[in-house]
């Protein structure tokens, strides 16, 4: 789940990194809530 979540995340953002920076937030709180 984790290792899917990383490669869709590290591809979208290689694709548009400004455009993707809200994503990132929301993927860093995702994470965290899968790590807890």
């Amino acid at each position: 789940m984790i290792k899917e979540l990383n490669d869709k995340f590290i591809n979208n953002y290689k694709a548009k990194p400004l455009h993707r920076f809200r994503e990132l937030l929301q993927y860093v709180k995702i994470y965290q809530k899968l790590t807890k």
